[in-house]
């Protein structure tokens, strides 16, 4: 194992301040492929550098929540891949390779020495064979209450498309706010909190003009003090636990008036996260964009359509990346456009990727660009060399995921905003992010990764720390006179925010479907998990168990199992349920995964008594379901008994407990009232001395 920090001082030595690179230098191009025979490995391939001096080869699984300190392998300056062979099938695994590098850039007539640039650029890749990924989850989609009905069919359309990938998908309205109104804020933010306690969320997709809110003082763009005050910063409402408070932060009468924060406005103080985000969150939403000809209904019905198409293979894409670099690494060491170098390479090969003009290459190209990114000086509607929203507007800018850097327009809540005209454009853009400050990471999209996953890794990282050292993702390192410095400006910010819908990926396929479970008990302490294949098949299934008012599923099957069943041990009384996720193979841009399908749920009582069946005597069956003010139990009794009849909501609270008393063998119907009861799902449980059986009981309004 090799250290990397070690060799640092050594270089600092020989080299003066940071000029003569190109953004391109300060990345490692790295691409990684996984492949299952003869052995599963992992091969790995970066572009050569003519400066390198060594490169280091790190490895993590997806779980860890970072890189060890120490490599896994050192390789001399001519290395250009490495082959992994101690991969294990069914493991998800993220490589990161360091290159550190030297190149001349003159003499030292005083010295009478060689005068170099140091740096450190980094890759990122994500491979694996059959590597087990998580289950899509729900994906919440807020939708502006005044176009819900006008997009209807692009809705359904969309809600279609998410349950064929795996998501469950679930529409709720929230008010439409022009302007900033801290109150709405607090109701969009107390409602995706709830949402997320009750049934916790993989995705949030906001579209229209759902309550736009702010927080921080801030100017990640580094123009202070005119940029300076709140900026929006929807990543805060994917935080579902963190503390926002609106106490500190008197900034009032900024150049931009939305940018005012003063206490008590309903605008944050927060300048960064207050705890990780939890849920990706993407934002649709073409208001105030009086430069395109198209209304903004309009607008939003055009990019549902195009989010359709490519959600249904319909686009034909160019595997190939376009990168329009318009700032220099002399004047800026940063070297922002090197995020695009780094992000697009485990998708593009170095001869994929090139410069050139980001407008005269995306109109040029009849099939769109799978990647973009341009960077120059900003204002609200453009980048400087780059170009307008007008350009936006008027040409056609023929790429599916691109990423933009500039001055001003990272704050997006303005008119014509250049990231959210990107969005407007015609045929396909279909995602934009601010990377620069800080760098994104995009590299999980290769292994079916979301583009919303990849906002999280930035939103989340952090690239150094004085207390860990190297956090999970750092883009590189460079030396001044005033020693090496990270271009990690902007890290954990509130303005890391994505634009489109973070449900996107590369992968489009068929999940495999699940159908039929059961769940019976088994006395004592044993619940019996049943279930059949669907009309797409499964190669293996994970088993999940909440109970009681926990929310939490727990993963009770680390290595899927192939079987259609799974035998439950546990002693609990109450309510439990188990989740069947149904996997199958899917080949990535990266090697392969088992990629997980709609879930299915199924419930069960459990109790410290044998459970009923035929041979028990004891049977129940419940009518009208659902129910709504009554619900009338047909009880079966084989035996003379003293019975029980308890109501149990999804918490395991008893909301009803009914004694019937002794009763003769045979078969009677007692009424429960259901008129007090909310709607939802409950447990009627019907209980006597020897036996136990629990019927789902459904309410209505």
């Amino acid at each position: 194992m090799i250290r990397v920090v070690a060799t640092l001082a050594f270089f600092a030595m020989l080299c003066s301040t940071m000029q003569a690179q190109t953004a391109r230098n300060m990345a490692v191009l790295l691409h990684a492929k996984a492949y299952e025979f003869p052995n599963p490995h992992v091969v790995l391939q970066w572009d050569s550098d003519q400066g390198a001096q060594v490169y280091d080869v790190f490895r993590k699984r997806l779980g860890e929540a970072r890189f060890a300190n120490e490599a896994l392998v050192r390789l001399d300056s001519a290395a250009t891949g490495w082959v992994d062979s101690s991969i294990v099938e069914g493991e998800y695994y993220e490589y990161r390779v360091i290159k550190q590098a030297q190149r001349r850039v003159g003499f030292d007539t005083v010295n009478q020495r060689d005068l170099f640039v140091v740096h450190m650029a980094t890759g990122y890749a994500a491979a694996g064979v059959r590597a087990v990924t998580p289950a899509r989850g729900r994906a919440l989609v807020l939708v502006d209450e005044t176009l819900q009905d006008p997009l209807a069919d692009e809705l359904d359309s969309l809600f279609t498309d998410l349950g064929y990938e795996g998501w469950r998908p679930s529409l709720k309205t929230v008010p439409r706010a022009t302007t900033f109104d801290g109150q709405k804020v607090a109701e969009v933010q107390t409602l995706i909190r709830t949402e997320h306690r009750a049934d916790p969320l993989g995705a949030i997709l906001l579209i229209g003009r759902v309550p736009v809110p702010y927080s921080g003082d801030i100017a990640p763009d580094g123009h202070r003090p005119d940029h300076l005050g709140a900026w929006p910063c929807d990543g805060c409402y994917g935080d579902v636990d963190g503390t926002y408070t609106d106490a500190s932060i008197n900034r009032p009468n900024t150049q931009r008036p939305a940018q005012n924060n003063v206490p008590g406005d309903g605008k944050w103080d927060n300048s960064m996260f207050a705890s990780d985000v939890d849920v990706p969150v993407g934002r649709i939403d073409f208001y105030d964009m009086p430069q395109f000809a198209m209304s903004e209904m309009e607008l939003l019905r055009a990019y549902l359509q195009k989010n359709h198409r490519w959600r249904i293979g319909q686009v034909e894409t160019r595997w190939s990346a376009v990168i329009d670099d318009n700032f220099g690494t002399q004047s800026y060491p940063e070297s922002f456009a090197s995020s695009a170098w780094r992000m697009f390479a485990p998708f593009v090969t170095d001869t994929g990727m090139r410069n050139g003009d980001y407008f005269g290459t995306l109109s040029a190209t009849p099939r769109p660009y799978l990647l973009s990114y341009g960077t120059g000086g900003g204002t609200n509607t453009s980048a400087g060399g780059v170009g307008t929203s007008q350009d936006f507007a008027d040409s056609t800018a023929n790429s599916v995921f691109t990423f933009l850097f500039g001055s001003y327009f990272g704050d997006w809540d303005t008119r014509n905003n250049f990231m959210r005209a990107s969005l407007a454009s015609s045929p396909q853009i279909l995602s934009c992010g601010w990377s620069g400050r800080p760098h994104w990471y995009l590299h999980r999209m290769a292994m079916g990764g979301t583009i919303g996953e990849s906002a999280l890794l930035s939103q989340n990282n952090i690239a150094v720390s004085s207390t860990t050292g190297l956090g999970p993702f750092f883009p590189h390192a460079y030396f001044t006179t005033n020693g090496w410095q990270m271009a990690v400006t902007g890290d954990r910010g509130v303005h890391i925010a994505l634009m489109g819908d973070p449900t996107l990926r590369l992968v489009r396929s068929s999940p495999p479907i699940v159908v039929n479970v059961m769940a019976q008990t088994e006395y004592p302490h044993k619940v019996n998990v049943t279930w059949q294949a669907g009309a797409v098949p499964a190669e293996a299934y994970q088993v999940y168990r909440q109970r009681g008012a926990n929310p939490n599923f727990i993963l009770l099957t680390p290595k899927p199992i192939q079987g259609l069943a799974f035998r439950d041990s546990l002693v609990y009384e109450g309510r439990v349920q188990y989740r069947i996720v149904p996997l199958a193979t899917v080949y990535t841009h990266s090697g392969s995964i088992l990629e997980a399908g709609a879930p299915k749920v199924v419930s069960v009582m459990t109790t410290s008594v044998a459970d009923t069946d035929a041979s028990t005597g004891l049977r129940a069956q419940l009518h009208p379901s659902p129910a709504q003010q009554y619900v009338n139990v047909d009880i079966t009794s084989d035996d003379e008994d003293n019975l029980v009849l308890t109501v149990i909501d999804v918490r395991g609270i008893t909301m009803q407990r009914l004694e019937l008393g002794r009763v003769s063998a045979g078969a009677f119907t007692h009424t429960i009232s259901t008129s007090a009861l909310p709607s939802g799902v409950y447990t009627v449980r019907l209980s006597g001395r020897r036996a136990t059986t629990g019927i789902p009981l459904v309410v209505t309004r």
